[in-house]
């Protein structure tokens, strides 16, 4: 057995750079796929937003410099975004068709994420990862049997194990075994990615090679190997993930890397908060959330009038960067459980809600489905955080939703038709959700 231990060593020092290599051609591949997107998206924005600037000026009478190539060159793009914006449409309206949608869950532009690949792109990703899959399925092709698989590995040290007990633990193998089967792992891994399709490690080949792995003891060592191997292989794999590849601006994605992670805490011990592959995994989270905050949040803020405008381009990409910034909010908060309350709140409500969707709900005050928004920012937040009596974080949301209740009983008032049902409504859903805050800062005032 000793004389197996030398020769496998020797072979996995052959093989671990070419699986790492493997490994980095597949990041880079779904590396330059997510920034192909990402950049696109930020030069739609920036050219809404030029084009929307130009419509203003105009309706204020106002010159406006003429540029033909940048304007061509941006119609062009304004085309092929439309395309792409039609085709999900038709795709939700055809997975909708018949079905009545609840009224917290009906779609506004703003709320998708623009990921179509053009043909041209999506073939070459293909082919390319065909190809890196290719090259996986023969690493291990020039070598003997015993050293080829996870189960070969597995029935070796299982004899070992069983035939020499004393032997195996003087060897050191339950500490060793781990790192030697690793690379085995990380190669069945290749094309593992959390972030396109939720994918528990049950389902690996490797997982099932390994589950029985050790004796029903709890003194036996080799109990946690499974434990061991997902906190040693996943996790860094999805924090790279997190780090390169991981939009935060998709809920697709965003839900899908939540369920893993959330996965993984649950069912494996070894994943804990003393976990420094765990740590280090939110750490990039928390990163990455960042950077999106940094360069994709941007909601326009236009005089009252444009807004009123609702056939508008300026008032159609107010409302849409509105809906997208609160479609972040809403994914960054699907992180409550995993990433620690502090930054959570900081990143949430502090760079979101308190810098960017007060602000614009402010621009549009007077706006009829103003009270829609509320509804929605105030049902995104977790009911916890609605319920604990200290939050300042929330004291510029409570005092909007007051000046906004005056607003409606205003218009209320003077209207002949009425009492406004959204006033109401808004009137009962502050009631509920933020009595026990308000109670608190009207305490504080008073003290």
């Amino acid at each position: 057995m000793q004389s197996y231990a030398a020769d496998l060593i020797e072979c996995l020092d052959a093989k671990t750079p070419v699986i790492l290599a493997l490994e980095g051609r597949m990041m880079s591949l779904l590396c330059q796929r997510s920034e192909k997107l990402v950049q696109r998206r930020h030069q739609d924005i920036k050219d809404q937003a030029e084009e929307c600037n130009i419509a203003v000026k105009a309706m204020r009478g106002q010159p406006v410099e003429a540029n033909n190539r940048g304007s061509q060159q941006r119609s062009w793009r304004a085309a092929e975004r439309e395309g792409r914006r039609v085709r999900r449409r038709k795709a939700r309206e055809a997975q909708h068709q018949g079905l009545a949608q609840p009224r917290n869950l009906v779609h506004h532009d703003g709320m998708s994420t623009d990921d179509e690949q053009p043909d041209a792109d999506r073939l070459s990703f293909d082919k390319e990862r065909e190809l890196i899959l290719d090259d996986a399925r023969h690493v291990f092709e020039d070598v003997t049997e015993q050293f080829s698989s996870v189960t070969a590995l597995k029935q070796k040290f299982e004899r070992w194990k069983g035939d020499f007990g004393k032997s195996y633990e003087q060897a050191y193998i339950p500490l060793c075994l781990v790192k030697l089967l690793v690379p085995f792992v990380r190669l069945q891994m290749v094309a593992w990615n959390p972030i396109e399709k939720p994918e528990s490690p049950e389902s690996c080949g490797w997982y099932d090679a390994l589950l029985f792995y050790g004796e029903d003891k709890p003194e036996d060592p080799d109990l946690c190997l499974l434990p061991r191997i997902v906190e040693r292989v996943l996790l860094p794999k999805m924090a790279a993930l997190a780090e390169k590849v991981w939009d935060p601006m998709s809920s697709t994605q965003t839900l899908n890397l939540v369920w893993t992670a959330k996965k993984l805490v649950e069912d494996y011990p070894t994943v804990n908060g003393q976990s420094r592959h765990l740590q280090n995994f939110m750490a990039k989270v928390a990163a990455r959330i960042g950077r999106a905050l940094d360069e994709d949040v941007y909601i326009p803020l236009y005089p009252k009038e444009v807004l009123e405008n609702r056939s508008g381009a300026p008032a159609a990409f107010f409302h849409r960067q509105f809906w997208s910034c609160l479609k972040l909010m809403k994914n960054v908060l699907s992180w409550q459980g995993l990433l620690a309350e502090e930054p959570l709140k900081e990143l949430s409500l502090c760079s979101l809600l308190n810098r960017y969707l007060i602000v614009a709900l402010q621009a549009g005050l007077s706006q009829r489905d103003t009270v829609e928004k509320c509804t929605r920012l105030v049902s995104t937040l977790p009911a916890s955080w609605l319920r604990e009596s200290q939050l300042p974080q929330l004291e510029l949301l409570t005092r909007f939703l007051r000046l906004y209740l005056q607003h409606l009983e205003g218009v209320s008032g003077s209207s002949n038709l009425g009492p406004d049902m959204h006033a109401r409504y808004i009137c009962e859903m502050l009631s509920k959700k933020l009595e026990s805050y308000w109670l608190h800062l009207q305490t504080r005032r008073n003290d």
